[in-house]
């Protein structure tokens, strides 16, 4: 059975080749005349075939790609903008943790505190049912 990494080599190599096709597929349209017409539909054959085969490689490859990086790179933007707004949200989201992580170990001080001085008592005795568990 192929590892992930061959699956995925073997769709990076068929996509250049799609690339490929396409690009000699511009230049025949590009320059059609009746005496080419036979070279441009062996082309448009290769091409299908080549997709055929991105599509028969697509269960061997269970890489999932995120729809926000198709979206970038049909904008005409560089995927890596997705990588980096990912981790800025990931640094702010942490960031967020910590200050409300923060503010309750402060609340919790706050809390035991005022306790302990409205029921030191009942403080004491709840710390020694805790410490007996």
């Amino acid at each position: 059975m192929n590892s992930p990494i061959d699956s995925t080599n073997e769709v990076e190599k068929e996509l250049e080749h799609v690339c490929e096709l396409l690009r000699l597929l511009i230049i025949h349209v590009e320059d059609f005349s009746q005496d080419n017409q036979e070279t441009l539909f062996l082309q448009i054959n290769n091409l299908i075939g080549s997709y055929q085969r991105l599509v028969q490689l697509e269960s061997k490859a269970n890489q999932v790609l995120p729809i926000e990086i198709l979206e970038k790179i049909d904008s005409f933007l560089n995927p890596d903008l997705y990588t980096k707004e990912c981790l800025s949200m990931c640094l702010e989201k942490n960031e967020e943790i910590k200050l409300k992580t923060s503010a309750f170990q402060e609340f919790q001080k706050n809390f035991e505190s005022e306790l302990e001085n409205s029921f030191s008592d009942l403080l004491k005795e709840y710390k020694e049912t805790i410490e007996k568990k």
